[in-house]
């Protein structure tokens, strides 16, 4: 055996060595997830899933990642891990836009990781029902693309739906247009920080009407980071405005905001807040 053959030799030993720590500790992390089920069960508590926590885990990884490898493989790597050992407590039943292989069911995957049961369906509608009926915890569907604006139908079940958005991921389609997508749930997500919320309200029809609601933002320095309009389907030129801002609806500034608008707007809806995406994770 020559020189260099002897060193793989030792550099290949030391990679299964490690391997097999990695393993062991793989699974240690997994016999801790039961018992935070179990403590789940004796509670009583039917959340296995909390969006905040996990986007607080990767976000924590990726942040404290030295190298060699990039922030996006450290993110993936340990969303398979979190998913994995969240399957161990309870298996996520996710519905998406189907047919199987669409971008609905990779933003379903980035998100959730591949230990999921996932139920494609044949319209955005057909998602929203799934998850309203029990026939599924999560749904993901697309909200906007950076190039052709807001999906129309998506906002249109919003108007009507309980559901709360939970999550949001993004997903590069082209070298040029990225796809947003949202998690959609019975449950409502935690702050970290970093979070965004949407809502959905309408103005009166009077010159400054939009600008005044809009000053609840502005007043508390609230930063808006998209706003559209869409018809209401409540009657002819009227119309609902949809917006995303940075905060979370525990922050006080955006609880006054909210609180605000809902008194002043004759429809007002909040779609909920979330963990923000990174825009550098968009693949």
């Amino acid at each position: 055996m020559n020189d260099a053959n002897k060193k793989l030799e030792i550099i290949r030993r030391e990679i299964d060595e490690l391997d097999n720590e990695l393993l062991a500790l793989i699974n240690r992390r997994a016999q801790l997830a039961k018992k935070v089920a179990e403590v789940k069960d004796d509670e009583g508590s039917a959340h296995y899933y909390r969006p905040e926590r996990e986007a607080e885990v990767l976000r924590s990884l990726v942040e404290g990642n030295d190298g060699p490898l990039p922030g996006e493989h450290i993110a993936r790597i340990f969303q398979e891990i979190v998913s994995a050992c969240r399957a161990l407590q309870k298996p996520l039943a996710v519905v998406y836009l189907g047919p199987e292989g669409t971008f609905s069911e990779r933003a379903a995957l980035k998100h959730f990781g591949h230990a999921i049961d996932s139920r494609p369906v044949d319209s955005i509608g057909a998602v929203f029902r799934q998850v309203e009926s029990g026939g599924g915890d999560y749904g993901v569907v697309p909200i906007e693309n950076s190039t052709e604006g807001v999906v129309g139908h998506t906002l249109d079940m919003f108007v009507s739906s309980g559901l709360s958005i939970c999550g949001e991921v993004e997903l590069r389609i082209h070298p040029g247009s990225t796809t947003r997508f949202v998690v959609i749930g019975r449950q409502a997500a935690g702050a970290t920080g970093r979070d965004k919320t949407s809502v959905l309200f309408s103005s009166k029809d009077r010159p400054g009407a939009l600008y005044e609601l809009l000053q609840s933002f502005k007043k508390r320095d609230i930063n808006m980071t998209r706003i559209e309009s869409r018809p209401s389907r409540r009657g002819n030129w009227n119309y609902v405005f949809y917006v995303d801002f940075d905060g979370h609806v525990a922050d006080a500034n955006v609880s006054a905001a909210l609180a605000e608008l809902e008194e002043l707007a004759p429809f007002f809806k909040s779609l909920g807040s979330y963990p923000r995406c990174d825009p550098s994770a968009a693949q």
